[in-house]
């Protein structure tokens, strides 16, 4: 309980601006992965088609556009209705739609999909299979997958549940994949920024603190053998 109490604590806006060094890190290292991912695959420069999963308000997508994605090239969908209003006005450049349980796009559209923390929010298996199958329908072929999220469950929110590599490479099993660990855990990392934020940098080397892990999904041909490492 006590500790249970501590964690809600820090999950609080108490602390301010100094409390949110520790979620500002966390999203900095991720995006790092994001920025190196998108580069290394040329998508800037082919000027590829790119769908959010699960956008928001869409500050993903803002992100993108601001390293080179062409905003007309950028769309966003969300099944909170509430989500998508906000983030059209806040980004009226690009294209936001609401979603209840199918993707509104034809085969092959898109060759880029990021999916950042949405799986652990869907909680039963199959809502997970459909999706899944969902962004694969709307994938190109070679077309590439960013997917991060949780590796562990959050002991403290039962409203969420974590993606294991298994799953994954059950769930996009035509897929190549290619994992990394990050993100140490949030709440320590909360705590640890209100000294410095010279430890995250430090700590994050030690996978045993990671939460969460990005992965590069690429699609292949059903036939093709090796197509999970």
């Amino acid at each position: 309980m006590v500790l249970g109490f501590c964690m809600a604590f820090l999950d609080s806006n108490l602390f301010g601006r100094k409390m949110n060094k520790g979620d500002i890190l966390i999203k900095e290292e991720r995006d790092k992965f994001f920025y190196q991912i998108t580069k290394d695959q040329k998508v800037f420069i082919e000027k590829k088609e790119i769908l959010d999963f699960g956008c928001g308000e869409g500050f993903v997508m803002d992100l993108f556009s601001k390293w080179g994605a062409s905003p007309n090239l950028l769309t966003g969908v969300d099944i909170s209705k509430k989500r998508i209003t906000l983030g059209k006005s806040k980004f009226p450049e690009f294209n936001f739609i609401h979603v209840n349980n199918k993707l509104p796009f034809e085969e092959n559209k898109f060759s880029l999909i990021i999916i950042s923390t949405v799986f652990s929010s869907i909680i039963n298996s199959q809502d997970r299979e459909h999706w899944a199958s969902e962004i694969d329908r709307v994938l190109n072929l070679n077309g590439l997958i960013i997917f991060y999220d949780m590796k562990i469950n959050n002991p403290f929110n039962r409203k969420i549940r974590k993606v294991t590599k298994n799953e994954l490479s059950s769930l996009f099993c035509d897929y190549t994949i290619k994992i990394n660990s990050l993100t140490v855990w949030p709440h320590f990392s909360r705590l640890l920024s209100i000294i410095s934020n010279k430890f995250y940098p430090l700590l994050t080397n030690i996978k045993l603190l990671h939460t969460h892990f990005i992965a590069e999904l690429t699609k292949k041909k059903k036939y093709d053998e090796n197509s999970i490492s």
